[in-house]
This record gives C-alpha cells, structure tokens and sequence, in this order.
C-alpha cells in the first residue's frame, strides 16, 4: 500500500509541475496536436488527481472525522473517501466529514490548491485557443 501511496504523491507532483511549468512558457510554444485533446488530457489528470487523493484519504483516515457517525468510519471506505475527494475538488465542502487535525487540513489545502491550479490552467489554455482579434492601432500591425 505505501508503494501505491508514494506514486500516487509522485503522479500528483509530476502533474502540478507540468501544469505549472505551461502556464509560464509563452503562448507561441504551446503547440497542441488538437485543442479537444488538450483539454481532455486536463480533465484525465484532473480526475487521476481525484483518485490519487481518494486513496490518500482511504489510508489516511485517522486524520479525518465524520459529524454523523463514528469518527473516520466514513472515511475507512473507498466511496466515502472518494466522496470527500470529490467534494473536496468540486469545493462544495459540505462540512460532514471534516480535518481532524493539523495534517489532515494540510492534505485537504494541498487538494484545494491544485484544483485551483488545473481550474487556472484550463482557463489560460481556453483563452490561447481563442482568436486573435485584430487591432486598429497602426503599430500593432
């Protein structure tokens, strides 16, 4: 199980790398194959992180309370954790499975901000698929 948990954080940091490492290079070197693959290929990490972090939240359930039941026995299965993952995710945070302590709102945090990492890189890669528009301005041309 922990050989599946270190490369689940190794896919999870190669994918948050490339992601980044794209949104600095410029526009003119991004030559996708086709822009409906690119975007899936967003998606498909986008739900390989999903379940990457369901199976983080699956073995690391003591770190995770449920408000209705028993403290993490929400948690202990994979469609509960998967749940909270997506959740998570879709930050709708419904609040009935929360953080127990300090490294359990650490992995949640890490999720929330490589959502909004993939949601900032899908918005750049749709705005760099757009068309130019043509400019008045005499310069510019």
């Amino acid at each position: 199980m922990y050989i599946v948990l270190v490369f689940a954080g190794a896919r999870i940091l190669e994918i948050v790398t490339h992601h980044i490492y794209r949104l600095f290079l410029p526009a003119q070197s991004l030559k996708p194959h086709s822009h409906r693959r690119s975007i899936m290929l967003l998606f498909f990490n986008y739900v390989e992180i999903l379940f990457c972090f369901a199976l983080f939240y699956n073995c690391l359930s003591f770190l995770f309370q449920n408000q209705a039941f028993q403290p993490s026995s929400f948690v202990n299965s994979f469609l509960g954790s998967l749940y909270f993952s997506l959740v998570t995710m879709s930050t709708l945070g419904y609040g009935d499975v929360v953080p127990r302590g300090r490294w359990g709102a650490v992995l949640v945090c890490t999720q929330v901000l490589i959502r909004l990492l993939l949601g900032l890189s899908l918005l750049t890669r749709v705005i760099s698929f757009l068309p130019k528009p043509r400019s008045r301005d005499s310069q510019e041309q």
